[in-house]
């Protein structure tokens, strides 16, 4: 079981620096097209934690619950502003690029944290 769980971390992780590498490498454009796959990715290590919820830690268990929480809001408020994200380019910047990242970067840190859980 450890192993799966390194696994995971590695891909999650790569996964992660690919993105920001395309995002400082290529620009915004193909950094938007990498945050894709990462989301993808993210969602399914998520669900992963689900399937096999009996045999997390209570620690990772409410990490995993704040981070759903945070993507399911985020997925509202994204709705909610889809429309108006053209009119400025700060918003746009930060409800397409920053707050998915930072969701990103959490999911990698549940990640680590469920390897840590014994």
């Amino acid at each position: 079981m450890k192993e799966i769980k390194n696994v995971v971390l590695i891909i999650n992780v790569l996964s992660f620096v690919i993105t920001l590498g395309c995002y400082g490498i290529m620009g915004e454009k193909d950094g938007l097209f990498a945050q894709i796959f990462l989301g993808g990715i993210q969602l399914s290590i998520g669900l992963g934690f689900f399937i096999q919820w009996k045999k997390r830690s209570a620690m990772v268990k409410k990490n995993v619950l704040v981070y759903w929480g945070i993507v399911l809001l985020y997925g509202v408020l994204f709705q909610m502003e889809i429309n108006d994200l053209h009119m400025n380019s700060n918003r746009e910047l930060i409800f397409l690029e920053i707050i998915p990242m930072c969701i990103a970067a959490y999911s990698v840190f549940i990640t680590y944290l469920n390897i840590k859980d014994k």
